[in-house]
């Protein structure tokens, strides 16, 4: 299997685990993002990681700092 097919099988799930409650969850799809890199920029990706960012609930200011990074390194290339 191709690695585009593989990311594009796995960026629904980490699409989803950015919307999850436990922030531990959200930082683990960030860090996972931020490795597969700019292929997982899609515009679903970022409308959940933008999302994540204006949510009341987010949780500690770490949640705030890995999504801006992996937001910035995906517009960087």
């Amino acid at each position: 299997m191709s690695e585009k097919a593989v990311t594009q099988q796995v960026l629904p799930y980490l699409t989803r685990a950015l919307q999850e409650e436990d922030s531990s969850i959200r930082v683990v799809a960030c860090k996972a993002l931020g490795n597969i890199g700019e292929k997982a920029a899609t515009a679903e990706v970022l409308r959940s990681a933008v999302n994540w960012l204006y949510d009341p609930e987010i949780g500690p200011f770490i949640d705030r700092v890995y999504i801006l990074e992996w937001i910035l390194k995906s517009d960087s290339g």
